[in-house]
């Protein structure tokens, strides 16, 4: 049972992580498979990605307090701005 969840939640991340890139989205390939919303390319990645993204979103492994600036290194960047 835990290797299930442990699968489950690092296809979640995955998923997550694509949906911040640059340029994720729907293509042609996606389309010729019948995925038409970004939405669903998500869940193609992820099997109930939204449910997941309820439970981790807002956990602090999945979506840190903070980062920090390497540019200003006094100084610490809340998340809450960067999204």
């Amino acid at each position: 049972m835990m290797q299930r969840f442990q699968s489950y939640k690092k296809s979640f991340l995955s998923a997550l992580k694509y949906s911040k890139q640059t340029g994720a989205g729907v293509n042609e390939e996606h389309k010729k498979k019948g995925i038409l919303t970004f939405e669903q390319l998500l869940e193609s990645l992820c099997p109930q990605f939204e449910r997941m993204k309820a439970i981790f979103g807002e956990k602090p492994n999945v979506k840190p307090f903070a980062v920090f600036d390497s540019t200003k290194p006094d100084s610490i960047v809340s998340i809450s701005l960067l999204f």
